[in-house]
C-alpha cells in the first residue's frame, strides 16, 4: 500500500498524466462524484481513500498499487480567503517500481535428535533497477507465536532475539551468504527449544532522497518442520523392545507346559 502525505488543508486530488494540463480526478473530500472513472471503482471500493490526520494534514492511501498509476500527484484546496496568500496546491511524483523480490525455500519435515546440527537455505533474488537492499530472516513458529532466530538487516547487520541472541553470539547459530541468491541457517547444536516450523522472509528497501528507508516488497517462503528428541531416549527404546522381546520368548516357551497342565485338570 502507498501513502502519500501533504502537510496541507487539502480539498481535492488529482492525477496528472504525460501533459501538465491533463488532470485525472481522482478524489475529493467535499464531493463523492469527483473521481473520473478510471478511479471511480477503486474510490467506491475503497483502495484508494483520504484519511484527515488534523486540520491542516491528510493521508492519501492507494491500495493494491498499479504501474498505471505512476505518474504526478496534485493536492489542492479551494481559496476561502479574500486576499489570495500563497500556493493553495501542492505536488509529488510517484514512480511504481515492480515487484521481482522473490524467496523460496524446499518444505521439509527433519526428524532431529539434540545436539544434531540444522542446516536450510533460502533462496533471495529481485530484478530491480533502482539501487535496493535485502533483507532476510529466518522465523521459527510455534503453535500461533513467531520467534526471530537470526535476520541479516538492510544495514547487512546480523540480529537474533530472545533465547537465540547468546546462541548467535557463540557461534552455535549462523546465517551465511554463501552464493549469490543464497543464504543458509546453521544450528550447530540443535536443542528441544528448537522444534517447531522454521520459515525465511524477505524484505526490499529503497531509500528515498530524503534518506528515509521504505519497505517495498516481502515474500515468505514454506515452512519446514523440525521435531527434536531428547539425547539417550532412542537407545533407552532399543533396551526397552529388547527386553520385551525376550520376556515374550520365556512366554511362550513356557505356554505349551501351562496348556499341558489345564488340560490335565
Amino acid at each position: 500500500m502507498l501513502q502519500l502525505a501533504w502537510i496541507l488543508q487539502c480539498g481535492v486530488f488529482t492525477l496528472l498524466w504525460d501533459k501538465p494540463t491533463l488532470k485525472i480526478q481522482i478524489i475529493s473530500t467535499n464531493d463523492p462524484t469527483f473521481s473520473y472513472a478510471v478511479f471511480g471503482g477503486r474510490v467506491q471500493k475503497n483502495e484508494i481513500y483520504i484519511e484527515r490526520l488534523k486540520g491542516d494534514s491528510v493521508l492519501l492511501h492507494i491500495t493494491k498499487l498499479q504501474k498505471s498509476d505512476e505518474g504526478t500527484y496534485e493536492c489542492a484546496t479551494p481559496s476561502t480567503d479574500k486576499v489570495y496568500r500563497g500556493s493553495y496546491s501542492a505536488r509529488t511524483n510517484l514512480t511504481v517500481i515492480p515487484d521481482t523480490l522473490s524467496a523460496t525455500s524446499v518444505p521439509q519435515t527433519l526428524n532431529k535428535v539434540e545436539g544434531d546440527s540444522l542446516e536450510l537455505v533460502c533462496e533471495v533474488s529481485k530484478q530491480t533497477a533502482q539501487h535496493t537492499h535485502v533483507a532476510v530472516t529466518w522465523y521459527i513458529q510455534k503453535e500461533d507465536q513467531n520467534a526471530t532466530v537470526i535476520s541479516l538487516t538492510r544495514d547487512f547487520v546480523l540480529r537474533s532475539e530472545g533465547r537465540y541472541k547468546l546462541r548467535q553470539a557463540s557461534g552455535d547459530i549462523r546465517l551465511d551468504k554463501i552464493e549469490v541468491t543464497s543464504f543458509k541457517l546453521t544450528i550447530s547444536k540443535l536443542q528441544m527449544f528448537d522444534q517447531g516450523e522454521f520459515y525465511c522472509e524477505a524484505k526490499e528497501w529503497i531509500q528515498d532522497p530524503d534518506k528515509f528507508w521504505y519497505n517495498i516488497a516481502h515474500k515468505i517462503t514454506e515452512h519446514t518442520t523440525v521435531y527434536v528428541e531428547a539425547a539417550g531416549i532412542q537407545g533407552h527404546k532399543t533396551r526397552a523392545d529388547s527386553k520385551g522381546s525376550w520376556m515374550r520368548v520365556q512366554a511362550w516357551k513356557m505356554f505349551p507346559f501351562l496348556t499341558l497342565i489345564l488340560l490335565l485338570n
